[in-house]
């Protein structure tokens, strides 16, 4: 399940950010964080790891190389400074926040174990959702089939998987297939 250090919900200037981290660091970099105080977020998922003599239940990342922290802006070194970040997520002028409402439905849906890593998605009909803790999310539908749906969080080019109805789900256009895969690399999230 994700960790989370407690964080200051509504404190003016706070936002999330995505906080890029070498790989297989997450952890590290999140109890440094825990030490500076600083609030932060690390979705994972248990999955399954086969060695030569054993299979074991570990804790990974939702999203490999990332962790999410809430700050503002005045408190971006005390970040920066945290051994294996490599940067803020974001532009070359400053880094991009992350909407509250984004961080909180992932939040709750790992509490209610409704999303999975994503390796690979495919492009198709932008939607929406319309009911549950991911309500008006859009993004690209793929597949109805299996009730799941993939979601991004735009600013890293991330997405995890989550268990939702086809019929929670509704088109906001004509599909076009052409224009659709024009779009491929701007897909917000996608159905698998």
């Amino acid at each position: 399940m994700g960790a989370l250090y407690p964080a200051v919900a509504g404190d003016a200037g706070f936002c999330w950010y995505a906080t890029h981290v070498r790989v297989n660091q997450e952890k590290r970099v999140a109890a440094h964080l825990e030490g500076r105080s600083i609030p932060y977020f690390l979705p994972a998922c248990e999955s399954i790891r086969q060695w030569r003599d054993r299979r074991k239940r570990i804790d990974v990342p939702l999203f490999p190389g990332y962790l999410f922290v809430q700050i503002s802006l005045q408190r971006s070194l005390d970040v920066l400074t945290v051994p294996n970040v490599v940067s803020l997520v974001g532009n070359k002028l400053s880094p991009t926040p992350i909407p509250e409402h984004e961080i909180n439905a992932l939040r709750v849906g790992m509490l209610l174990r409704r999303v999975a890593p994503v390796t690979e998605l495919q492009v198709g009909q932008q939607v929406r959702i319309l009911s549950g803790p991911f309500q008006g999310m859009k993004g690209v539908l793929v597949v109805k089939k299996n009730k799941r749906v993939a979601l991004s969080i735009g600013v890293i080019h991330r997405s995890f998987l989550v268990d939702v109805d086809a019929d929670e789900v509704e088109p906001l256009q004509a599909f076009d297939y052409m224009a659709a895969r024009r779009n491929a690399g701007n897909a917000v999230f996608r159905s698998v």
